[in-house]
């Protein structure tokens, strides 16, 4: 009889209705104090975080990557400008994909679904190989609303920088040498 007419209680003081969103109170939280006020927000998401696709057609890209190369390669001599043509355009790698994630103290990212690379944001780098097995070093800046990833080794390096502008996201890829006159630069479009 007691826990029947305890059971009553608690139904007749209990709201009639809660939303299905409703967030439960806090315990913590004041009488009257607003309960958002005592939950920490969380971090805005960084607006290079998401999936990007290739924006632009290949023939396009294409284009562009031979202009930029060809301005680099034309400073050298006319005798070895087809090997450094060559070499040059072996350092182009253009990703179709990018899947990229900024957090607090890593910033993730892979290229045409490849397995995520992870970058300290500390400045810590990650050694590591290159594709030819050469050793590379990489480190990740975040810079405001940029992203820069930079790679290095013996042979010279290359900076990533990507911004996000309106709905699309911009790369301009950097690759310079102590051998090269100047470095290469061309830049590529990505969508979501």
């Amino acid at each position: 009889m007691l826990l029947r007419a305890a059971l009553a209680f608690f139904i007749a003081t209990r709201p009639l209705a809660m939303a299905e969103d409703a967030v439960p109170s806090d315990p913590t939280a004041e009488e009257g104090e607003d309960v958002d006020a005592v939950v920490a927000p969380k971090p805005p998401i960084h607006p290079t975080t998401g999936s990007w696709r290739l924006a632009i057609p290949k023939s396009e890209l294409d284009k562009n990557i031979d202009a930029a190369v060809e301005g680099v390669a034309s400073e050298f001599n006319m005798f070895i400008r087809e090997l450094v043509r060559s070499k040059l355009e072996g350092a182009t790698k253009v990703c179709k994909t990018y899947r990229l994630d900024v957090q607090d103290t890593v910033v993730e990212f892979a290229c045409d679904g490849n397995k995520p690379v992870q970058l300290r944001r500390d400045g810590t780098p990650l050694h590591t190989s290159n594709q030819d097995g050469e050793p590379i070093r990489g480190t990740v800046a975040v810079q405001g609303d940029t992203l820069i990833v930079h790679w290095a080794g013996e042979s010279g390096g290359r900076t990533n920088t990507f911004e996000r502008k309106g709905d699309t996201l911009h790369l301009t890829a950097t690759v310079s040498s102590s051998h090269m006159p100047k470095p290469l630069v061309w830049a590529v479009r990505y969508a979501p």
